[in-house]
């Protein structure tokens, strides 16, 4: 019964599989965007990606929409491997905001990227001050398959809107909190026993 049971979540899994077709993997991007910006927003200054992005954004409406910003959300697949035979597809919320022309994609668990047009005088402002944007390589690339991953995907997304609820995976819908991050001394031992103690 349990076989049968695994067997078909497994077959669930490949048929959204085959139906999605992924093209990049997640592991890969998460590397990749992480290694070359650790800490903070990769700053990219290209105008074929700020009209890409730009083109992205008029499939869907905003989902806020101030004086200053226009934010909307899009999703990118991703194929992942963890312990199954073949990859899973799943797919990663990515925010998209829209601040003084310029593009911020905000990727849940892989990182951030600005986007800037080359001509933008912010741009050259900042490069002046030490703030150093990428202009070309295979950061550019992959940014650029990236958008057209999440374009190709929305055209599938407004077919079958259900299937966002089986492959937005559960880790990245809570997110993760790093023990480097919190403090570990935060209340006491004793106090933190009493409490469950105290209320019941």
């Amino acid at each position: 019964m349990l076989l049968l049971l695994y067997g078909n979540i497994v077959f669930k899994r490949l048929l959204r599989y085959i139906q999605i077709r992924p093209h990049l993997d997640f592991w890969y991007i998460k590397f990749i965007y992480e290694r070359s910006s650790p800490l903070s927003e990769m700053k990219i200054a290209s105008d074929r990606l700020h009209r890409l992005v730009s083109r992205l954004t008029l499939l869907s409406y905003p989902l806020e929409k101030t004086e200053f910003d226009t934010w909307w959300i899009f999703y990118l697949p991703l194929k992942r491997r963890r312990w199954e035979v073949f990859p899973e597809a799943i797919a990663i919320p990515v925010r998209i905001l829209r601040y003084r022309n310029r593009y911020f994609l905000l990727m849940q668990s892989i990182g951030c990227i600005e986007i800037a047009e080359r001509k933008d005088p912010e741009v050259a402002r900042k490069e002046k001050i030490g703030i150093s944007y990428i202009h070309s390589g295979e950061l550019i690339n992959i940014t650029e398959r990236v958008i057209r991953e999440m374009y190709r995907f929305s055209a599938f997304i407004m077919t079958n809107l259900g299937i966002l609820e089986d492959i937005v995976p559960y880790d990245v819908r809570t997110g993760k909190i790093k023990g480097k991050y919190v403090l570990e001394d935060v209340i006491s031992k004793q106090f933190a026993d009493s409490v469950p103690k105290k209320i019941s």
